[in-house]
């Protein structure tokens, strides 16, 4: 399955198992008034085994959520999900992309100690989005 429709099929089956419906608007879902966007990684390509997971071209500004899932597609019950909020993502690098503006990177294997804090703080904390506690 092609890795963006698996990372929305995780998400929609995590928001399912706190009850709660998202809503579909467009690429992206709703829930409690937030905009929330859905990446996907396979932590089994080169790039992931060599830098650690990793979504790119994030904008700050199109979203208030975005949802990073670490898909192990040879050991599912290995995904992560990291979710972080628009306020989060300038801690992270700046995207180079044709000339584009306000993009980030997220990448989970860098060494600095406040990121490394941040990523922590975001492993499946499904708080932020849903008000929901575990």
């Amino acid at each position: 399955m092609e890795t963006i429709k698996l990372a929305k099929e995780i998400f929609l089956k995590r928001m399912a198992k706190m009850k709660i419906s998202p809503e579909k608007t467009g690429r992206n879902f709703k829930v409690n008034q937030k905009l929330i966007n859905v990446r996907g990684c396979d932590v089994n390509n080169k790039w992931a085994i060599n830098t650690g997971p990793g979504w790119d071209r994030i904008s700050t500004t199109k979203f208030d959520y975005v949802v990073c899932i670490a898909l192990d597609k040879e050991k599912p019950k290995n995904n992560e999900c990291y979710i972080f909020s628009k306020d989060e993502l300038p801690e992270f690098f700046d995207s180079r992309w044709k000339g584009a503006t306000g993009l980030k990177n997220i990448m989970l294997g860098k060494k600095d100690l406040k990121l490394k804090l941040l990523i922590k703080d975001s492993k499946e904390n499904w708080g932020k989005i849903s008000n929901h506690k575990g």
